[in-house]
C-alpha cells in the first residue's frame, strides 16, 4: 500500500508531539508498505530520509511545537494550503493525518482515502488559555468548526479515549476506533539509578515531588504552586521538581515567590527527552495536576503514562480520560484546582507506606506494557489499513 504521512514537525528530537508517529512510521515499513511523509521544512524531510529510508518532502516553512499561539496561527493555514497543494500531486492509497493541521491536509484531496487520528481538540485547548475577547471567541468556534469537518470528511477516524469520542457526534461513532496513547517501556522502566541526576541539580535526601512536560495554563502547574504551602507546613524538606519549560513559566514562579516557597522550588527548564527516565527515577512523587477542563478532561497525558512506565507513584487528577486508563489501586486521585485538597492529598501520599507505594506502582506498570508505543504503532497501522 502507499501511504502519505503528515506530520508538520519532525523527528530530530523525539518527544511526546512525535512518537506515536515514528513507532508507526517505523511499523509502516515494517509490513512492507511504501510511505511518503510530508514536513513542514527541509531539516526535517531531509532527516526523515536518512532515519526511515524513504522519500520526504516539505513545504518550506519551519513550525516547532514550542512557538507562540500568535506564530501559530500565521504558520498553520500556510502550511495546510502549501501541503495540500503538495498532495494533490503525489501517488497514493491512503493520506493519514495526527491532530487538527495535519488532518487538514489529510481530508483536502477529495476522492483519495484518508485516516486522521485525535489525541486532543486544539479548540479547547485555545479556549482554556485565552478565554477572554470577541476575537478569541471566534477563533475557537472557527477552530471547533474545522475539527468537525475533518472529521466529516475523513474516512476513517480514531481517537484516544472514550473521552474524547463523546465529544464527536454520534452519527460519526461508527467510523471511529479508540486507540490509546502509551509509552516507550524499554526507554521508561522501574530500577533506572538517579544519582548522577540527583547530584547535578543539588537534590536533597528528602521527598522529591516531580512535574516534567511544557508550562501552560492547560498543564495545571499552577495549581502546584498554590497547592505547595501546605505540603512544605507537613513536609519542610520536601522539593519541587519542574522539569520543562513554557509561557506560563512566569506566572507559576510569581505565585512561588509570593507564597515563600521558592527555595523548594528546582527549575531545570527543557532537558533532552532522553533524560526524562532519570529525572523520574529521581521523583518520589510524579505530580499530573491537568485541570477539569473541556481541553483536558478526555486526555491521557504522557506524564503519567511514563510515569507509570517508570514504575514512580503518581497523583493525578480525577478526570474521565484518565479513568479510561487508571484507577485507586495504581494512583493518587486529588482535586488540582483545591489547594487545601492538593495539598494534603500531595502528603497523603508521601506518606503512605512503601510498601503500598511499592505495590501500586507495580500495577501501574504492569497495566502500560499493554500499552507500549510499538503495541500502539501495530494497532495505528492496522487502523491506517482499514482494519477495526
Amino acid at each position: 500500500m502507499k501511504i502519505c504521512i503528515i506530520q508538520g514537525w519532525g523527528f530530530q528530537k523525539l518527544h511526546g508531539g512525535n512518537l506515536r508517529v515514528y513507532f508507526l512510521i517505523k511499523e509502516l515499513l515494517k509490513r512492507g508498505h511504501q510511505l511518503t511523509l510530508i514536513h513542514a521544512n527541509k531539516e526535517d524531510a531531509l532527516f526523515s530520509e536518512r532515519e526511515f529510508g524513504c522519500p520526504s518532502k516539505d513545504v518550506g516553512i519551519s513550525i516547532t511545537r514550542f512557538e507562540s499561539v500568535q506564530k501559530k496561527i500565521i504558520k498553520y493555514p500556510i502550511f495546510v494550503f502549501r501541503a495540500q497543494r503538495l498532495l494533490k500531486k503525489m501517488d497514493y492509497d491512503v493520506v493519514f493525518g495526527i491532530s487538527l493541521i495535519n488532518s487538514l491536509v489529510a481530508v483536502g484531496d477529495n476522492g483519495r482515502s484518508s485516516a486522521i487520528l485525535y489525541v486532543d481538540f486544539m479548540s479547547n485547548y485555545y479556549r482554556y488559555g485565552h478565554p477572554k475577547g470577541l476575537v478569541n471567541y471566534f477563533i475557537f468556534k472557527a477552530t471547533q468548526s474545522l475539527e468537525r469537518y475533518t472529521i466529516r470528511k475523513a474516512d476513517r477516524i480514531a481517537v484516544i479515549t472514550k473521552s474524547l469520542r463523546d465529544l464527536i457526534d454520534q452519527k460519526e461513532w461508527p467510523r471511529i476506533s479508540i486507540i490509546p496513547d502509551g509509552a516507550d517501556t524499554q526507554q521508561f522502566h522501574p530500577g533506572i539509578n538517579p544519582i548522577a541526576f540527583k547530584k547535578e541539580f543539588a537534590l536533597k535526601d528528602a521527598p522529591v515531588i516531580g512535574y516534567q512536560g511544557g508550562i501552560e495554563p492547560f498543564d495545571g502547574l499552577q495549581f502546584l504552586a498554590q497547592a505547595a504551602p501546605l505540603v512544605l507546613r507537613e513536609i519542610p524538606e520536601a522539593q519541587f521538581l519542574v522539569v520543562g519549560k513554557g509561557t506560563y513559566q512566569p506566572v507559576v514562579e510569581k505565585i512561588v515567590q509570593q507564597n515563600n516557597t521558592m527555595k523548594n522550588f528546582i527549575f531545570t527548564g527543557w532537558l533532552d527527552y532522553s533524560r526524562m527516565p532519570e529525572t523520574l527515577a529521581a521523583t518520589s512523587l510524579s505530580v499530573v495536576p491537568i485541570p477539569d477542563c473541556p481541553a483536558m478532561r478526555p486526555l491521557l497525558t504522557f506524564r503519567l503514562l511514563e510515569a507509570m512506565a517508570a514504575g514512580v507513584p503518581i497523583i493525578v487528577n480525577d478526570l474521565p480520560g484518565v479513568r479510561e486508563m487508571v484507577d485507586e489501586s495504581m494512583a493518587f486521585f486529588t482535586e488540582v484546582e483545591d489547594p487545601q485538597r492538593f495539598g494534603q492529598d500531595i502528603v497523603k501520599a508521601l506518606k503512605t507506606d512503601p510498601a503500598e507505594l511499592k505495590a501500586r506502582a507495580l500495577k501501574a506498570r504492569k497495566i502500560i506494557e499493554a500499552f507500549d508505543w510499538r503495541t500502539i504503532g501495530q494497532r495505528d497501522a492496522d487502523f491506517i489499513g482499514g482494519k477495526k
